[in-house]
């Protein structure tokens, strides 16, 4: 699943602000965020349990 959302995100040809890294980015800088993202929130949910 990262592998299709690193892909996915990284093949986007849009640029966009990327309040991860305060600056224009592209799609790679955007996935790679949401990776962060969705490994933080799987922490802490293993560790809920």
């Amino acid at each position: 699943m990262i592998k299709l959302l690193r892909r996915l995100f990284s093949t986007s040809t849009t640029t966009e602000f990327c309040e991860s890294c305060a600056q224009v980015c592209t799609g790679q800088c955007r996935a790679n965020a949401l990776l962060d993202q969705a490994r933080t929130r799987a922490l802490q949910l293993s560790s809920r349990f």
